[in-house]
């Protein structure tokens, strides 16, 4: 027992020793906070790609003819051909545009007998830096956005 008197006496090096067990569990908790922050961040340019092709068809006279101009709209910020997207790999194809209608023959809600609604919703997985998907098992981005189609004219 005097020889465990005398290590445990000595605290040279303890320093040390818990800065390497600390350090890398300070440093995955950083980088998996950044991971999420990322994580967020694309997730909000989705979802405010898709409130503004939302809205650019609810306010159209004819919604159904401008499908891929909002779809454009919502990837890129545009609505002309060749711009790059604002998140990496996303694409038009990822955009799912669907029509609603309501019954509205009881006169629930101001408008005709028919409420038009359009929806539109994406998913895309999640790269970001890779910590968020070895914890999660992979995550992916989803959005989606409904509006009423009110058409320019109303």
């Amino acid at each position: 027992m005097p020889l465990l008197r005398i290590y445990s006496a000595r605290t040279n090096g303890s320093m040390s020793i818990e800065a390497a067990l600390v350090i890398p569990i300070l440093m995955l908790s950083g980088l998996g906070a950044v991971d999420a922050s990322n994580y967020l961040l694309q997730n909000h340019k989705m979802e405010s790609g898709l409130v503004s092709a939302g809205r650019y068809l609810a306010k159209s006279d004819n919604p159904q003819s401008i499908g891929i101009r909002a779809k454009r709209l919502a990837v890129s910020g545009r609505t002309d051909s060749g711009v790059n997207p604002v998140l990496e790999n996303w694409t038009t194809n990822d955009v799912t545009i669907t029509y609603l209608s309501t019954n509205n023959s009881q006169g629930l809600y101001r408008g005709g007998d028919q409420i038009l609604t359009v929806k539109i919703s994406s998913e895309l997985p999640y790269q970001g830096f890779g910590l968020l998907n070895a914890v999660t098992g992979g995550s992916t981005l989803r959005a989606s956005y409904e509006e009423r189609i009110v058409r320019s004219g109303s």
